[in-house]
């Protein structure tokens, strides 16, 4: 596996043939797990797609605000 030396991430690498079908920064496994399983990562990272931190939200309304959590921006945090 080749890493990323400026975010310490998997360089993002496509198979023969496989270009027109997924674009190489699409998210993978790897990045939803590192994201999912880290949770300073989850608390400093999703970001609603109204510029609010998710973990702002008060957490009885956290379930209704996950519509609003703009994911490509998060998991690229």
């Amino acid at each position: 596996v080749e890493v990323n030396k400026k975010n310490d991430r998997d360089v993002k690498k496509l198979h023969d043939k496989f270009e027109a079908f997924l674009p190489p920064d699409v998210a993978n496994y790897d990045d939803w797990n590192e994201f999912f399983c880290e949770p300073r990562s989850l608390i400093e990272g999703l970001l609603c797609a109204d510029g609010q931190m998710f973990f702002d939200e008060p957490h009885a309304k956290r379930f209704s605000a996950l519509p609003r959590v703009h994911w490509q921006v998060s998991l690229q945090a």
